[in-house]
């Protein structure tokens, strides 16, 4: 949100989930329109109808990014069906989706290429991320919006991520928001 602020725009909703208040900080400085409950705005996009023409594309950076979590049942539904809803909301409205992925998708593999080939999380987190990553791909033919994954991973692979290749389109987040 502050990138976009910086290019000028102040038009921004944000969704998000502020049962932990001190998530407020995130947004002090920034400039929005609006806010809206991760949850009221889930059910609000697949009813769609009030959205048409008011929203221009959804930048889905959010999930629960805790490594130690291991409630299945909340991951699943913060990180993997609430990506679905957002997919298929940007859909209906013909709206572009950029999405977050995830390093931890790929866990603790040898080989440090963004590949399928490669995927195997070490956690419910990651497998929640990979779950949505193989959404996308099964549907990338049939969809009728652009879906970009924005590869925001903070590697901890050693030397080897100087060497580190991309098979699989990946955008940063730089480049989705210009």
């Amino acid at each position: 949100m502050h990138a976009l602020n910086a290019r000028g725009r102040r038009d921004i909703l944000v969704v998000d989930d502020f049962t932990d208040g001190h998530k407020f900080r995130n947004l002090a400085e920034a400039q929005l329109a609006d806010y809206l409950d991760h949850e009221e705005f889930r059910r609000a996009l697949a009813q769609s109808s009030g959205w048409r023409g008011k929203l221009r594309i959804i930048y889905h950076l959010g999930a629960c990014s805790d490594t130690t979590e291991w409630n299945g049942r909340y991951m699943m539904d913060a990180n993997f069906a609430f990506s679905k809803a957002m997919l298929d909301g940007c859909e209906t409205l013909g709206i572009p989706l950029v999405y977050a992925s995830s390093a931890a998708v790929y866990g603790a593999h040898a080989t440090c290429v963004e590949s399928a080939e490669c995927e195997c999380p070490l956690n419910v987190y990651g497998y929640s991320k990979l779950l949505f990553d193989q959404h996308v791909r099964q549907r990338r033919t049939s969809l009728r919006i652009p879906v970009h994954r924005a590869a925001l991973f903070q590697c901890l692979w050693s030397a080897r991520t100087a060497q580190r290749t991309h098979g699989e389109r990946g955008v940063s987040l730089q480049q989705a928001i210009a």
